[in-house]
């Protein structure tokens, strides 16, 4: 370049001549000899390299979606025109953006719609606090409803706190046996849990109050937290109601007595240690880092209940190109020990439904044991909207050898969307197939350990 280009380019860019690097100061001097000269490039970096054939096997895949997504995204182009997003959060949220009304949907083809809503304030003492008053009717509720407080640094302090009460009616909760089992199609007689596989439907009513203590370390995409929890958990149990005309009740086809908490209920207390790592780059739209999150403890001698309860889930993210197609590993595994008539049925983990092996009945299956890995792919469609595809692997076992081995685990695959910001995600739609298609809608955040920490 010219010496007198050079120096139009370096006059005309934001920076001051104290900002600009000695290198950069003399390559306004360029000789005119040298004016033709060569300027070596940086070659392929090593994550190039190891990125080269990801990227080359996703091209077709990625270009194949962005035509389909071609006239979602043009649509998405015409709400950012008319900015019904910014009409929408000033109608439901306050001057400050800290606190408003947000309407939730929650849709699983095998249970139908659940709407509801949530009032929220989320900077209660100037420092990120959370509280919130949520309530949800219909499909997997009769009525629920919920209050929440959290803060990973409370009042500015490491001190990190949650707590969570909550009443819910589930009218229509879904039950197959206990086990790894095949679904049965011919019996006769009432059945033993343990041994056969008949889809069936029950009721429940909850009540359910969780409070965690611990402390907050590290910088935001750097959190290390430690802390306990408390759980109480009382659960009342009876005949489905709303049943589909292809459907039954549990009690028709199932020895209740054998299904441990079923006939009495149950009130039990649970203690554990918990720990959480955050290191992703951003909560919302991640595109690099991990997640994980280990609990152990369980339940002391109650009313001859007694069982010990654990877990670990890590969430690994891979920048593929961009920030922008992610690719993302995960997997969880999750245990309780103990004697098995001294176990509810309830608190055996749970795989089925969303985030839980997508393409089967949400609880399908329950174990002692269990393991859930998948694969996914993200891929931008719009600013707040991006593309996934997935493949689930999980099964449930009663020892840890079965747990482990592959060849009878159960798989599903799908794709689906990812609504949100770079700070949180609003909506999740998946369409699955495992077991049959499912499609699922939630509002809900994805949680690996059922039944601990979900909100309503």
């Amino acid at each position: 370049m010219p010496p007198f280009l050079t120096l139009v380019a370096l006059t005309s860019s934001t920076a001051t001549v104290a900002d600009v690097p000695t290198a950069t100061v003399a390559a306004a001097t360029v000789r005119p000899e040298d004016a033709n000269s060569r300027i070596d490039t940086p070659g392929p970096t090593y994550t190039d390299v190891l990125l080269f054939m990801p990227r080359l096997v996703l091209a077709p895949v990625r270009y194949t979606l962005a035509l389909v997504a071609w006239p979602l995204r043009k649509g998405l182009e015409l709400v950012e025109e008319y900015r019904v997003i910014e009409h929408t959060i000033d109608l439901l949220y306050n001057d400050a953006r800290t606190a408003g009304f947000f309407p939730t949907v929650d849709f699983f083809s095998s249970q139908g719609t659940t709407v509801g809503g949530r009032l929220f304030h989320n900077d209660v003492f100037g420092n990120g606090e959370t509280v919130s008053l949520s309530a949800k009717l219909g499909g997997l509720y009769a009525q629920g409803y919920a209050l929440d407080f959290g803060a990973d640094r409370l009042a500015d302090t490491p001190l990190w706190i949650e707590g969570s009460a909550r009443w819910e009616r589930r009218p229509r909760l879904y039950f197959e046996g206990i086990g790894n089992l095949d679904t049965t199609t011919s019996f006769t007689g009432l059945q033993d849990p343990y041994v056969a596989a008949v889809p069936t439907r029950f009721a429940q009513e909850r009540v359910l109050g969780r409070l965690r203590l611990g402390t907050t370390h590290g910088p935001a995409d750097g959190r290390v937290k430690i802390g306990t929890s408390l759980f109480f958990n009382h659960r009342h149990f009876g005949p489905a109601d709303r049943l589909g005309d292809d459907e039954r009740s549990i009690e028709t086809v199932y020895d209740t007595s054998r299904i441990v908490g079923f006939d009495d209920g149950f009130s039990l207390f649970e203690v554990t240690a918990d720990l959480v790592l955050d290191f992703r780059n951003r909560p919302g739209q991640t595109s690099r880092g991990f997640f994980f999150e280990a609990f152990a403890g369980g339940v002391p001698e109650q009313d001859g209940r007694r069982f010990f309860h654990w877990g670990a889930d890590l969430a690994v993210f891979i920048e593929v190109f961009a920030e922008t197609r992610v690719l993302v590993l995960h997997g969880a595994v999750e245990g309780v020990e103990g004697e098995r008539e001294r176990i509810p049925f309830t608190e055996l983990p749970r795989l089925g439904g969303a985030g839980r092996l997508r393409g089967y009945q949400v609880d399908h299956f329950r174990g002692e044991k269990a393991a859930i890995t998948s694969l996914e792919y993200h891929y931008p469609i719009h600013q707040l909207l991006r593309g996934v595809l997935f493949v689930d692997a999980g099964r449930v076992a009663d020892t840890y050898a079965d747990l482990f081995d592959t060849y009878a685990w159960r798989y599903s695959a799908g794709g689906g969307l990812k609504i949100g910001t770079e700070e949180s995600t609003w909506l999740q739609i998946d369409l699955a197939y495992g077991d049959g298609l499912f499609l699922t809608i939630s509002s809900a955040p994805f949680r690996s350990f059922s039944g601990r920490t979900e909100r309503l």
